[in-house]
């Protein structure tokens, strides 16, 4: 049995700016909630790293939200992945790179797309 702790997942990738001569390492880190919903959604990290990686971002309420619908992947991913990380949404948090929630939904842009722009923090008062 290996003795690592999967809590601790590690995405990341190598993008290289030709004409500027820099590249940077983005990584992502799961959050404990996260990897506790991917394990419960049967969500894997490959499915995750696709969505990210061809996913389109919507920033909105501090937070990117990578959305992965059906025609977002290239033909040369195999069926059985396309079928798995097809509708798949990730939640990122806006200042860092950890990975906060992920799940699938029926229609992710609709949803997303309704989503407030600010989260609104009304102040409460005492009657």
């Amino acid at each position: 049995m290996n003795n690592q702790n999967t809590e601790t997942l590690n995405l990341s990738w190598e993008v290289t700016f030709a004409e500027l001569n820099k590249s940077e390492t983005l990584s992502f880190n799961h959050s404990k909630h996260s990897f506790k919903r991917s394990n419960q959604r049967n969500i894997g990290a490959n499915s995750i790293a696709l969505t990210i990686e061809y996913g389109t971002a919507f920033f909105k309420q501090g937070l990117i939200f990578y959305v992965l619908g059906e025609n977002n992947l290239p033909k040369s991913i195999n069926r059985n992945a396309r079928k798995k990380s097809t509708n798949l949404i990730v939640v990122v948090a806006g200042d860092s790179n950890t990975i906060l929630t992920c799940y699938r939904s029926k229609n992710p842009y609709k949803h997303i797309k309704k989503k407030q722009k600010n989260i609104s923090t009304k102040p409460n008062y005492a009657a």
